[in-house]
């Protein structure tokens, strides 16, 4: 299972071989209701067996269903999470698994549909929480619903794993170092905090390590939760930049993600309410330099140039309509979906933005820069 990134959004915006496959559900945690989710996945299938029957037949039809076909087993349903999207070409699966809610939704195409996801991308409702302790380290990607444990390759499994020593030892006056292909480094009295601090940094590089490979090219703050003088030192040497001066304090070893979101999420929502109050108050003092805008048509023309940092979309509104993708001209049918053809001008919007490594920010509809439905800061 992987963790669904900006740098993932631009694998599935990018070309593949047709047909694509896109299927979205939402799942469920608990019993019973959790026991339907494979059901209704197998119904999803059949009907992208439909849809694609008008192209496929025989054993073409299904070679372009058997991978998903394979996925309906107890071991893939095991995990329970609010949402999961799976996308399928010849050569090309990935499947995952959300803390929010999916719209149940099957779409075979020439490329992958991803609307549905688009939200879930939007930084200022998603975030990372690292729970860090010297006998573990997990990663969980987070929302105001929930937490969800990132399977991360690379990710060193204790302080012993990354050092070859027992889990916090104090160092005792002579020799460090010893068995673990070091030489020998004695010292003497007032050396045992340095040392501590100097193994924590090692630590700590090598968790920096595996989570930069995959959260380089993202936005989401990263909170930290364990003893509060880890804290420093790891923001001291993370190269990731948007890890938050804030932390969750306590030891969190066996913690289930339940009980650890009960204990962030009010010092998770606290943060990113600041960081929103911030960006909000960028927009209006940009605004009468004309480096920010509300008009509609000016938002969309800077979107698909390139030229939006911050989007500020409305998040109880919905405007549906077509973008043209080079003009950015747009064409808007009203509040209600015409047809198929007819996409969320706003999903179209934060799509825009986040293939051109910008921001989106989901708002309450009274915060909204003068009630409008989308707003945005310009890089020029």
């Amino acid at each position: 299972m992987r963790i669904l990134t900006r740098d993932e959004l631009q694998t599935l915006l990018s070309p593949h071989d047709s047909p694509c496959i896109s299927i979205f559900l939402p799942t469920h945690k608990y019993l019973p209701d959790s026991e339907q989710d494979p059901i209704r996945f197998k119904n999803l299938l059949k009907e992208a067996e439909r849809l694609l029957s008008d192209k496929y037949s025989g054993k073409d039809l299904n070679d372009q269903l058997s991978e998903l076909s394979s996925m309906a087993t107890p071991e893939f349903w095991r995990e329970r999470t609010r949402g999961m999207a799976v996308f399928h070409a010849p050569g090309f699966t990935r499947t995952y698994r959300l803390t929010r809610p999916l719209p149940e939704l099957v779409v075979v195409a020439d490329s992958f549909h991803v609307k549905p996801i688009i939200r879930f991308l939007q930084s200022n409702k998603r975030f990372y929480l690292l729970s860090l302790s010297q006998k573990s380290v997990s990663l969980y990607v987070g929302s105001p619903a929930s937490l969800k444990i990132a399977d991360l390759s690379g990710l060193p499994a204790s302080l012993k794993d990354v050092l070859g020593i027992d889990e916090r030892r104090e160092p005792a006056a002579g020799a460090l170092g010893v068995g673990s292909g070091r030489s020998p480094i004695y010292h003497g009295r007032g050396t045992s905090e340095i040392n501590k601090k100097e193994e924590l940094a090692a630590y700590f590089r090598a968790i920096d390590q595996a989570l930069w490979q995959v959260l380089k090219d993202e936005k989401a703050p990263l909170f930290l939760a364990g003893p509060s003088y880890y804290f420093p030192i790891y923001r001291e040497i993370s190269r990731y930049p948007n890890v938050a001066p804030v932390g969750i304090e306590g030891a969190f070893d066996g913690t289930s993600p339940d009980e650890l979101h009960s204990r962030a999420w009010p010092i998770v929502s606290s943060h990113l309410e600041t960081v929103d109050d911030a960006a909000i108050d960028e927009y209006h003092r940009l605004r009468d330099r004309k480096l920010a805008s509300e008009i509609l048509t000016e938002v969309a023309q800077a979107a698909v140039h390139g030229r939006v940092r911050k989007l500020f979309l409305s998040e109880q509104k919905r405007l549906f309509g077509r973008i043209d993708p080079v003009t950015g001209e747009v064409l808007l049918h009203g509040p209600q979906q015409n047809g198929p053809e007819d996409d969320d001008v706003l999903d179209d919007l934060a799509e825009a933005v986040l293939k051109r490594a910008g921001e989106v920010f989901l708002i309450e509809k009274d915060r909204m820069p003068r009630d409008s439905a989308a707003a945005a800061i310009f890089r020029w």
